[in-house]
């Protein structure tokens, strides 16, 4: 919790914690398995927001995940191939 406190006092972007989350593969759940991911769903991403929230994060820590999360599932779903190469070269993972 003081980790999100400090954030909400000092302001700008949790940059260690989006890191953590990178680093650990979380942003990349979403994504396929042949592009790194772990090819679960929005749902599991939608869970996995609600934990983080629940922490003591609160907006502010799922809003610095979300567009990583969401954004690039518009793109597998129904991105072309060469689309969906792109993203897999993009560092969308930390």
């Amino acid at each position: 919790m003081t980790y999100w406190l400090e954030r909400d006092q000092q302001g700008g972007f949790p940059h260690e914690f989006h890191k953590a989350m990178a680093e650990g593969g979380w942003l990349g759940i979403t994504m396929p398995e042949e592009y790194g991911g772990a090819g679960l769903g929005v749902t599991e991403a939608a869970i996995m927001m609600h934990t983080v929230a629940s922490f003591g994060g609160g907006f502010t820590a799922a809003s610095t995940l979300h567009i990583n999360l969401f954004g690039p599932h518009a793109i597998v779903v129904h991105g072309t191939p060469g689309a969906e190469e792109a993203l897999a070269r993009a560092p969308d993972q930390g």
